[in-house]
Formats: structure tokens, C-alpha cells, sequence
């Protein structure tokens, strides 16, 4: 059961890339044949992804980086880019028709090609070359123009092409206070195109993430540092997007059997995303947050110090509420009682379940590995939550708001008009993303 992944503009071949050094890092440290079958190419031995972006820069830094450190993780068939960019627009990246250009030529490809379609014929490549396809995940972010429209269109293209695999999306939502006055829009086109195509959305917000690592680095700094010592960078981000994300899919381990459990995409879809209109999850992580987390004490410490960054209370003071959740444990128990205490800790400081999934069984679903959590970081244990939860609601309420007030003005209303989407369709994304706030507030 094979994944494939599909990278699109700025910050999703940054983050994806990332995350592809870190499974190879696990991959050279583990040596366990079959192991990452399901990520890489057995024939090739490349990665199964496929990079793309309007513009060459970020891509062919990320191919740099893998030359300098020596690696051999990316087929460079499967990289497609432009030279025009997105001009952060949504519109423009929907509709784009720049010419392409592939590495391995250097040279336009077929006139009549647009990207998505050199885009779609390398994910067709990799799916053929499959004997079973378990999903295709695709990074992308959600504020500038090629990860949010090119990146919708991309997804559209995919569930079309390939209606009974399953997407996720790994969304990343931008600064409240961004760097162009298009992300608002931006993130309402595509939040209901990923509500609409995708089987699950693991939304990362920037704000949110910033305040985790920055928390972290004080506490590590904690007596001998003032507020201006303090550092810490877009790195920081994408490793810890990429270590929750080798936390929850990284195969799971059986001390007992001495066999790997693949990820599963049917469990978490079943576990975590019951109901097709509430797809956007959020992803927790202690590894490379928890400090000293070599120095483990006790998996109700690391339970604790997770929950310490999850935020619990939304902007009205309300709690935030958990639908379903999911938590993998890494680095084996040390009592038969471990797994009561991490739900116990888990559910009272942070993942409270709404009123209706109280006590039932699959409100919170723990699945533990023996192996240690990530071997390439000499990294022993660590804890993953996956959660459906109610936190989203005050980025899309943030979203709605500024966006209907900016469409009422008719405020940059003709640039999206002139790369063909019309001021009517922007009312009905509008309209259409209030679904998940409706299920969520009930």
C-alpha cells in the first residue's frame, strides 16, 4: 500500500521536503527491508513525490539541499515548474497557463500542457507504478497563490482522475496579520475547495505554531536568557510539521510479532473524520517540543507537557471541544496501566469530547509501537494526537468576517474577476464554507 505526495508552491516543497529528509534520515537509521515501501520507490529507490511551483526558486534550492547533503531522494522526472509565478491570487493559480519547464530537459514541455496537466501526468506515472495506491497527500499553504489556487485546482484534478483513492492535504493557514491583502480570500477559496474534495485536512495554522515553538525556546532558556535571546525560524516550523507528521504515519511496531503495521488511511478516516463536511484535523506532537525529552520520566509527563501547547480555550472564552481523536504512542509502555493514564491526562487538560461522544468507545483511539520514535534523532519516545476538534472555527469565522467585509467594498474584486472567477462564485465559497462552523457550533 503505497502513499504518493505531491508538493505545490513555496511552503509545500519546503515543508515537504523536510519531511522527506526526515523519513530518509529514518529509512538509513531503521534498515528494515519493507519498512518505507509505502513512501519510497522500491525500483528507484527516489521518494514518490511529485514537486511543483510557478516559480523555479524554492524547488531548486530544495534539489540544492539535497545534493549538498548527499542524499538521492527525489526523481527529477517528477519535477514540473514555471517561471511567471501566482502573484499571490487564487484566480491566477486556479487558471494558471504559464509555460512549463521540467529539470530534467530544462526546456518548455508541450505547448498545449498547462502545469496542472503536466502536474496530473507525473501523479499518474507514480500511481501506474503502484501496486496499490492507500492515498496521495498533497502539501500546499493557503494564503499565497500557487499552494492556495494552483493547489485547489491540483485537488480538484486528483479527486476527479482518482475518485476512490483517498487525499489529504497537509493546509497550512498564514499569519493573521500576512504579507498580502489577498489571504483572506485566498483561504476562503481554498478552504471549501479542500472541504469539498479532500478526505482529511491537517491544518496547521502559523500563528498557532509560532507560539508553540516560541514557548518551547523560552523554556529551554529558562534563567539564563532574556526575551531578545529568544530565536527561532521558519525551520523550526516546517520540522515540527514534519515530525508530527512522521508521527502519525511512520509504521507501527510489534515487539511481540517483530513486525510493521503500515499506516492505515481507512482507520484514521473512520477514527478521526466520521463525517465527510468536519475534515480539517489538527496534528500534536512532543517530539522536538518536549524539552529534555531524552531524559524520559514517565508517558504522564510527556502527556502533560504536550497538552501544555495545545490551546484549549477559543477567543470567547469557550472551551474547545474534541469530536474524535487519536493518539500514537512511540517508544513502548513501561506499565500495562499507560495507555489509561495518556487518555486520562489527554482528555482532562486539552482533547475535552463533546457532549455527545462522551463515553463511547471511539472517542479517543490509542495505538502504541514498541520501536523507538524517530531513530535519526536518537529520539526514544514520543506522543502524536490527532484530533477533530472545534479550535478551527476561529480561523474560519476570522476568514468569513474579513472576506465578506472586504467583498461588500468590492475590494481587489477585479483581480480575481480578470483571471476569470466572477464576483458570484466568490459569494457561493463564501456561503459553502459556513458548513463546518454549522456542524461544529452543534
Amino acid at each position: 500500500m503505497s502513499c504518493i505526495f505531491v508538493f505545490l508552491g513555496q511552503a509545500g516543497n519546503q515543508i515537504g521536503h523536510e519531511y522527506m529528509k526526515l523519513l530518509n534520515g529514518e529509512k538509513t537509521a531503521r534498515k528494515s527491508k519493507g519498512f518505507f515501501d509505502t513512501f519510497f520507490n522500491t525500483a528507484t529507490n527516489k521518494a514518490r513525490v511529485v514537486m511543483v511551483d510557478a516559480e523555479p526558486k524554492v524547488i531548486k534550492a530544495a534539489l540544492s539541499d539535497e545534493r549538498q547533503s548527499k542524499l538521492s531522494l527525489y526523481d527529477t522526472r517528477n519535477v514540473v515548474y514555471s517561471e511567471s509565478g501566482c502573484g499571490n491570487n487564487w484566480a491566477l493559480g486556479y487558471n494558471f497557463t504559464g509555460k512549463v519547464k521540467n529539470l530534467t530537459s530544462n526546456i518548455s514541455l508541450t505547448e498545449t500542457n498547462t502545469l496542472v496537466d503536466e502536474t496530473m501526468e507525473r501523479i499518474r506515472r507514480e500511481v501506474e507504478s503502484c501496486d496499490t495506491v492507500q492515498a496521495i497527500f498533497v502539501f500546499h499553504s493557503m494564503g499565497g497563490g500557487t499552494g492556495s489556487g494552483l493547489g485547489s485546482r491540483v485537488i480538484e484534478e486528483i479527486r476527479i482522475k482518482y475518485p476512490s483513492y483517498y487525499i489529504f492535504t497537509i493546509s497550512i493557514a498564514p499569519f493573521q496579520h500576512g504579507e498580502t491583502p489577498l489571504q483572506h480570500y485566498n483561504c476562503l477559496l481554498t478552504l471549501n475547495h479542500i472541504q469539498q474534495y479532500a478526505d482529511g485536512v491537517f491544518l496547521f495554522v502559523n500563528d498557532d505554531l509560532l507560539r508553540s515553538i516560541t514557548k518551547n525556546v523560552k523554556r529551554q532558556n529558562a534563567g539564563h536568557s532574556t526575551l531578545m535571546d529568544v530565536s527561532y525560524s521558519v525551520s523550526d516550523i516546517n520540522k515540527y510539521i514534519s515530525s508530527s507528521l512522521c508521527g502519525l504515519l511512520l509504521p507501527l511496531y510489534s515487539k511481540e510479532t517483530k513486525t510493521y503495521t503500515p499506516f492505515d488511511t481507512f482507520s484514521l478516516v473512520n477514527q478521526v473524520i466520521p463525517m465527510k463536511d468536519v475534515n480539517f484535523v489538527e496534528l500534536h506532537t512532543s517530539a522536538l517540543l518536549t524539552h529534555n525529552a531524552t531524559q524520559f520520566t514517565s508517558w504522564q509527563y510527556i502527556a502533560e507537557d504536550l497538552t501544555r501547547h495545545v490551546p484549549i480555550y477559543d477567543l470567547e472564552n469557550s472551551n474547545i471541544k474534541t469530536i474524535y481523536a487519536k493518539a500514537m504512542v512511540r517508544g513502548g509502555l513501561q506499565t500495562s496501566h499507560d495507555v489509561d493514564i495518556i487518555k486520562t491526562v489527554l482528555q482532562k487538560q486539552a482533547f475535552s469530547p463533546v457532549e455527545w461522544m462522551k463515553g463511547r468507545k471511539e472517542e479517543f483511539q490509542v495505538q502504541v509501537s514498541s520501536d523507538e520514535a524517530l531513530k535519526s534523532y536518537k529520539l526514544p519516545y514520543s506522543l502524536t494526537v490527532c484530533a477533530n476538534r472545534t479550535s478551527f472555527m476561529q480561523l474560519f469565522n476570522r476568514v468569513l468576517t474579513k472576506s465578506y467585509t472586504m467583498l461588500q467594498s468590492g475590494a481587489y474584486i477585479n483581480w480575481y474577476q480578470r483571471h476569470g472567477l466572477e464576483r458570484q462564485i466568490s459569494k457561493k465559497q463564501s456561503a459553502t464554507c459556513k458548513v463546518s462552523l454549522t456542524i461544529m457550533s452543534n
